[in-house]
C-alpha cells in the first residue's frame, strides 16, 4: 500500500509563522531533551515531493523507525493542535466554541454563575452573528444550567419558559436558512435535474424568500440577498440583477468592523463577485470603486485576520485584473498585471492552493497566449495537460487545443498529424465536444496542413475565422474557461500576417 502523505502536505500548507509557532509549541508540549518530532517535521520540510523511503533513510538508525505510521499520525495530529492554538481567536465560531468548552468546565466545578456568565457571552456572539448551529448548543446548556442552579441563583420558571422561546425561535431560523441553502444547491445543480424546471424554480424562489422574513436579524437578510444575487446569476442570466444585490449585501457589512472580521470570507467572495460582474458587463466604474475596496480589506481586518489575508487578497486582485483585462481585450495590459502577479506570488509567504495554482497556470497560458508569447504560453499549456490536479476536464481540454495552435505557429508541423489524432481521440470521449473544439481540430487536419499555397492557406483561416465568430456568438458553445482565450484576436493576427 502507498504510504500516506497527509502529514507532508499538512506541513507544506503552513506558512512561516505557522511552522515557527508549531516548533514553539511542540518545545513546550512534548518531553525529552531531544525532540524527534520536530527533526521529523524539518526533514519533511525540506523535501519537494514525497517520498518514505528517504525520510527512513534518514532516520534508520532511530528506534522509532519500525512504528514510522504511528509517529507521522502523532505528529499530523500535534500540528493540528497548534493550529487550533494559534488561530483560538481568528473567528467567532472558534471564539464561541472556547466559551463552550468553558461553560463545560465551569459546570463540571459547579460554577453555576460562572457558567451564566460565559453562556451569556456566547449567546450575544451567537444571536449577532448568525451562528444559529452553535446558539443550539449554548441555549441546551442554558437551559441546563438554569434547571440545576434553579434554587442557588433564585432563577423564576418563566426564565426558563423564555429559553424555550428561544430555542424555538432558533430552530426556525435554522430551518429557514437549512431551506435556503438547499435552494442555492439546486440553482448550481438545476440544469441537472430531472424535475420539472417551472416547479424547481418557484421552490427555489420560496425557499430563498423564507430566510428574508426576518427582517431584523442582519445575518439572515445578508444570506437572502447573496441567494437572490446568486439566483438572477445563475438561472435568469441577469448580470446587473446579480451586481444590484451583490452590492446590497455588501452594503450590509461595510461600516461594522466586527462584521467584516466575522465573516471575512463572505465579505471577500461578495466584493469579487462584484469585480466579476462589473467586468463582464463592462462597467469600469464599479470595476475601479470595488477594486479600491479589495485592495483596502485587509486594513479592515484585525492583525492576526490580516496577515492570513492580506496575500491571498493581493492574488485575487491581480487575478480579477487580469480578468478585465482580458475581457476588454487589453492583451498588453492583461501582460502586465500577470507579470506583477508572479512577482508577489514569488515574493510572499503566501502558499498557492492547489486550485489558486492551477488557475494560475490556465490564466497564464492564455494570457501569454492572447499577448502573442508562443513559446511561454506553450509552457504552460504542457504544464496543464501534465498537472494530476484539475478543477474541470474542460480546462485540460482547452489546454490540448491552445497547445496544438501554437505547435502550428512555431512551425511545428511533422507534430501536428498526430496530436491532431490524439487530441480528437481525448476529447471525443467526453460528454460535450464544443463546437469550436472540433472546428480547429477539422480545421488543422483537413485545411491547414493540406494548403499548397498562400491563397489556399489565407482562404482556409479567413473562412475559420467566419466560423469560428458564428459558433462563438452562441453562448451554448463556450463557458467562462474559453472566455480567457480570445481565439478571434489570433485568426486575425494570423490573416494580418498571411495577407
Amino acid at each position: 500500500m502507498r504510504p500516506s502523505s497527509y502529514l507532508f502536505d499538512l506541513i507544506h500548507s503552513l506558512d512561516r509563522n505557522e511552522k515557527r509557532y508549531f516548533k514553539v509549541y511542540s518545545s513546550l508540549h512534548v518531553k525529552g531533551k531531544k525532540n524527534v518530532y520536530i527533526k521529523i517535521f524539518d526533514t519533511l520540510d525540506k523535501l519537494n515531493t514525497y517520498d518514505e523511503s528517504k525520510v527512513k533513510e534518514v532516520f534508520r538508525n532511530e528506534r522509532f523507525i519500525n512504528n514510522f505510521h504511528v509517529i507521522k499520525k502523532y505528529l499530523y495530529d500535534l500540528i493540528l493542535k497548534s493550529l487550533r492554538n494559534f488561530y483560538t481567536d481568528f473567528t467567532i465560531e472558534s471564539q464561541i466554541l472556547d466559551l463552550l468548552r468553558n461553560i463545560e468546565i465551569l459546570e463540571k466545578k459547579r460554577l453555576l454563575s460562572h457558567c451564566s456568565k460565559q453562556i451569556n457571552k456566547a449567546k450575544s456572539l451567537a444571536v449577532r452573528y448568525g451562528q444559529y448551529h452553535l446558539l443550539s448548543k449554548i441555549l441546551e446548556w442554558d437551559e441546563s444550567i438554569n434547571k440545576n442552579a434553579r434554587i442557588q441563583l433564585k432563577i423564576e420558571v418563566d426564565e426558563i419558559d423564555d429559553i424555550h422561546r428561544e430555542i424555538n425561535l432558533n430552530l426556525d431560523k435554522l430551518y429557514a436558512l437549512n431551506k435556503q441553502r438547499s435552494a442555492l444547491n439546486k440553482v448550481f445543480y438545476y440544469k441537472y435535474n430531472d424535475m420539472d424546471i417551472p416547479l424547481l424554480l418557484k421552490s427555489i424562489e420560496t425557499d430563498i424568500a423564507s430566510v428574508g422574513d426576518f427582517s431584523d436579524d442582519r445575518y439572515l437578510q445578508m444570506m437572502y440577498l447573496v441567494g437572490i444575487a446568486n439566483y438572477y446569476w445563475t438561472i435568469e442570466g441577469d448580470m446587473r440583477k446579480a451586481l444590484e444585490y451583490n452590492k446590497k449585501a455588501y452594503s450590509l457589512l461595510q461600516d461594522d468592523i466586527a462584521y467584516i472580521n466575522a465573516f471575512t470570507q463572505a465579505y471577500e467572495v461578495i466584493i469579487f463577485r462584484i469585480l466579476g460582474l462589473s467586468a463582464e458587463l463592462k462597467d469600469q466604474e464599479s470595476f475601479k470603486e470595488y477594486l479600491v475596496k479589495a485592495k483596502e480589506l485587509p486594513k479592515q481586518l484585525y492583525k492576526k485576520t490580516a496577515k492570513f489575508y492580506l496575500p491571498y487578497i493581493l492574488f485575487k486582485t491581480f487575478q480579477v485584473q487580469v480578468a478585465d483585462a482580458v475581457i476588454n481585450k487589453s492583451h498588453t495590459r492583461a501582460l502586465q498585471y500577470l507579470e506583477e502577479m508572479k512577482v508577489n506570488i514569488e515574493t510572499s509567504d503566501y502558499k498557492l492552493s492547489a486550485f489558486n495554482t492551477f488557475i494560475f497556470k490556465y490564466m497564464s497560458m492564455a494570457v501569454y497566449f492572447n499577448g502573442r508569447k508562443f513559446e511561454t504560453s506553450l509552457n504552460y499549456s504542457e504544464k496543464i495537460i501534465a498537472s494530476e490536479y484539475s478543477i474541470s476536464p474542460n480546462y485540460k481540454n482547452l489546454a490540448h487545443i491552445v497547445s496544438l495552435i501554437i505547435h502550428y505557429e512555431l512551425g511545428n508541423l511533422d507534430l501536428i498529424g498526430y496530436r491532431v489524432r490524439t487530441t480528437y481521440n481525448l476529447l471525443r470521449k467526453k460528454n460535450k465536444l464544443f463546437r469550436f473544439e472540433r472546428l480547429i481540430l477539422d480545421f488543422l487536419r483537413l485545411k491547414a496542413l493540406k494548403a499548397k499555397t498562400k491563397k489556399q492557406l489565407l482562404e482556409a483561416f479567413i473562412e475559420l475565422k467566419l466560423d469560428m465568430s458564428n459558433i462563438l456568438a452562441n453562448p451554448n458553445n463556450r463557458d467562462d474557461i474559453t472566455e480567457w482565450v480570445d481565439f478571434e484576436d489570433w485568426l486575425g493576427y494570423t490573416i494580418h500576417k498571411i495577407s
